[in-house]
């Protein structure tokens, strides 16, 4: 019996030794913590037991995410419920989550004064990387602010706008002034007092109610923004902004609801998209038609894409449309140092856009429309030139 109970003893000891192993935490370095998953892992649970609370999770997956664009040891979460033994995930620094966790600039109340009311408390977490990239977002950058539309559920039957029609015909409010609508903004016919500065928390008659969030972003001039001309489409100058769809809420007497709404960049607001090929792939680099939301609103507009590879003094883009609308160009071209060079006649339909003539370019929902240059008399050697994209059309929103 003894050497039973000794053995099992022993058998006792290594595997609590092999599970204070797996649970330790992980090495801390000079910029943050590495964390292998392990079984029964998720992001929530990760959350809480390393940086104090469970709505931190977003914020390991923005770090992890961020670090897998230049470590392979990373692998890039596209689905937050699906995290896998072994792999490898970032934890941040206290720094990193300050900045990547909205602000909460009011003392957080716990119930409501009146007990017959229910507390609604809504935040905005940023998840994608393009925006930081090409626009220069950051969750407390002055030309950047975030909006919560809440609606109670007759109002909006009333006037179904959903919340990116609603933001993107906002005026920035500059100094903190007053919201307005656009100048020729289509979508007017809804109450400004929908909308609600974020970080946002108030009592709401009990009901079910509508809501969404958005950033949009003022037209800032580079020196007041602060950025130099590194910056390819900062927000503050071509205006733009991100929003989703709505949630419906229930708001219960006595009780607090908290709504965290996560935007990434496929959250970006509806135009067709510009792709410029690298020389292994297209990457995205710019909208436009931007807020051309009919054609009563068509216009021509000028877009910097930055950089662009000439290969073999061939410029190669896509025009993508990936947004539930139909797009409608009547005109393209590029400007490389300041000479207008159009699509060649290898590109299908070249011919379309070729002059402003109400003869229309069509691309609906999921279209890839691929066009080239040739700026080989222009550029010479050089293997990477700076280009304007220039855009005549409109697009029309499909509901």
């Amino acid at each position: 019996m003894k050497p039973i109970i000794k053995l099992l003893t022993l058998l006792g000891m290594l595997v609590w030794s092999a599970n204070a192993v797996m649970a330790a935490p992980p090495l801390q370095t000079d910029a943050g913590q590495e964390y292998t998953v392990q079984s029964g892992d998720c992001l929530a649970k990760i959350a809480e037991r390393f940086l104090g609370g469970q709505r931190f999770w977003p914020v390991i997956l923005q770090t992890t995410n961020l670090r897998a664009m230049s470590d392979s040891r990373f692998t890039l979460i596209r689905n937050p419920d699906l995290i896998h033994s072994g792999q490898i995930l970032w934890l941040p620094t206290a720094a990193e989550i300050e900045w990547l966790t909205p602000q909460t600039d009011f003392e957080q109340s716990e119930t409501a004064s009146n007990a017959a009311n229910g507390l609604l408390a809504v935040d905005i977490v940023y998840l994608g990387q393009w925006y930081r990239d090409a626009f220069h977002y950051s969750k407390d950058a002055p030309n950047i602010r975030h909006f919560a539309v809440i609606m109670p559920e007759a109002q909006y039957q009333e006037n179904p706008h959903i919340p990116g029609q609603i933001c993107s015909s906002l005026s920035f409010p500059i100094d903190d002034g007053p919201l307005q609508i656009r100048d020729g903004a289509r979508e007017t016919n809804w109450d400004l007092s929908a909308l609600h500065p974020v970080p946002y928390q108030a009592e709401l008659e009990p009901g079910r109610y509508y809501v969404g969030g958005c950033f949009i972003a003022a037209p800032l001039s580079r020196q007041e923004a602060g950025v130099g001309d590194e910056a390819i489409l900062y927000a503050g100058i071509s205006g733009g902004g991100a929003s989703s769809d709505y949630q419906i809420v229930t708001v219960e007497p006595g009780r607090r609801k908290d709504i965290s709404i996560r935007l990434t960049d496929k959250d970006g607001w509806a135009c067709p998209w510009v792709y410029a090929f690298n020389g292994t792939a297209f990457e995205r680099r710019s909208e436009i038609l931007r807020n051309l939301k009919s054609k009563s609103l068509e216009t021509t507009q000028r877009h910097p894409l930055g950089p662009v590879l000439a290969q073999d003094g061939i410029i190669r883009l896509q025009i993508r449309e990936e947004k539930p609308e139909t797009a409608c160009l009547d005109a393209l071209y590029l400007e490389v140092g300041d000479i207008p060079v159009w699509p060649d006649a290898n590109s299908p339909q070249a011919e379309l856009l070729s002059d402003v003539d109400g003869h229309y370019l069509t691309l609906r929902q999921g279209d890839i429309y691929e066009l080239s240059f040739d700026v080989s008399a222009i550029t010479g050697d050089s293997a990477s030139v700076e280009a304007v994209i220039v855009s005549t059309g409109y697009y029309d929103l499909e509901f």
